[in-house]
């Protein structure tokens, strides 16, 4: 099937479920042969919940060649490695040995890649080599007189100053849809792209007539201060007109939009601490979902990190296994779950001149781990 089709089987006749979601990458093999690698999303009510529902789905079995011996084939000549033995050149595993000398990564791509005639003919005929639907709005969020302003060089400075005064940011353009449309006032910052489209030469929206988009918020460091909290302020205020309406709870217009976090309740149980990590899971790999637990451990006001590391330690150590395996050369190696937890987060925070016993509320690996450990 060519991949116009199966996107459209995906997509539109949601052969797999309710589509919110899909991309694709096109990527060639050695032999020339163009394949897709793709990720499709799909609606909480319609994704695969037990093993039953995902085999019906996926499928790495090889055919039966009495019943679909043109699959057979197909799979046993260009799918398959081997048969494998002593003389294979192109072996399908390789004893791992470890590396003295320093590799240069770089170079070793740009001596190690080509171009096969397929890819070069699929680039010559302009066919895409990715792509993702629906599109991704990047939403941009900035304080009060605290926009970036963009120019030339050769402008004048002082009418450079005057255009900022009048040319809209995205998010100010949000607060004017606000006030123009009754519609707009149920969508959040992060969803008027889905309704609304920004034209930033004149600075203003208006109402979306085709096309599927998504919008998303920029990300902030755990020690941004108001723009964190503004952030998070923005993907719960639905309608806001202007700055001050997303420091308004109950009527009242608090003095920060941390202050305005706390009325609402948002950061009383570390509720945004839990959902940087839950969100950046997706995403990230456990080394950086460390590096994040211990930036929001040491410079953020958390309340009980304790807690926040028991509900997320399994995602942060998913690797620490494998590399310890790797490293010592035995495949059989078992680690106990307090083996794996603290080791890791220890080492991050001693490099910043930090200890887990600088945090009470957290577990500490142990003097079997760090014996000589001193930090004041």
């Amino acid at each position: 099937m060519k991949v116009d089709p199966l996107l459209d089987q995906i997509k539109n006749k949601n052969c797999f479920g309710r589509c919110i979601g899909v991309m694709h990458i096109i990527e060639f093999q050695k032999r020339g042969f163009p394949h897709a690698h793709m990720l499709i999303w799909l609606h909480p009510n319609d994704r695969p919940k037990t093993t039953q529902q995902i085999d019906k789905m996926v499928s790495a079995e090889i055919p039966d060649p009495s019943i679909d011996p043109v699959g057979y084939e197909a799979i046993k000549n260009y799918m398959i490695h081997g048969p494998c033995g002593t003389d294979c050149e192109n072996g399908c595993t390789s004893p791992i040995t470890p590396e003295k000398r320093p590799l240069d990564e770089i170079k070793q791509y740009l001596d190690g890649r080509y171009v096969c005639a397929s890819e070069a003919s699929w680039r010559i005929f302009g066919f895409d080599i990715h792509s993702r639907w629906p599109s991704v709005e990047r939403l941009p969020i900035h304080l009060p007189n605290d926009k970036h302003v963009s120019f030339k060089g050769s402008q004048n400075l002082q009418e450079v100053c005057v255009n900022a005064g009048t040319k809209k940011s995205k998010l100010e353009a949000w607060f004017d849809v606000n006030k123009i449309y009754t519609e707009a006032i149920n969508l959040t910052y992060s969803e008027f792209p889905s309704k609304f489209t920004w034209h930033p030469q004149p600075g203003i929206c208006k109402q979306r007539k085709r096309g599927d988009v998504i919008g998303r918020l920029v990300e902030f460091h755990s020690s941004s201060g108001e723009l964190l909290y503004l952030c998070m302020l923005l993907l719960k205020i639905k309608g806001a007109v202007c700055f001050d309406d997303l420091k308004t709870v109950n009527d009242h217009v608090y003095n920060s939009f941390h202050d305005a976090c706390v009325a609402l309740v948002i950061l009383q149980n570390d509720q945004q601490w839990h959902e940087a990590i839950a969100e950046n899971a997706h995403t990230s790999m456990p080394p950086q979902l460390r590096a994040i637990f211990v930036n929001i451990l040491v410079y953020s006001p958390i309340s009980h990190p304790r807690s926040l590391w028991e509900s997320h330690w399994g995602c942060m150590s998913d690797d620490i296994v494998l590399v310890k395996r790797h490293l010592t050369e035995n495949l059989n190696l078992y680690l106990s779950d307090f083996e794996i937890q603290n080791y890791e987060i220890e080492k991050l925070l001693n490099d910043i001149g930090k200890s887990l016993r600088n945090f009470p509320d957290m577990p500490f690996p142990g003097d079997v781990f760090f014996p000589t450990l001193r930090i004041d």
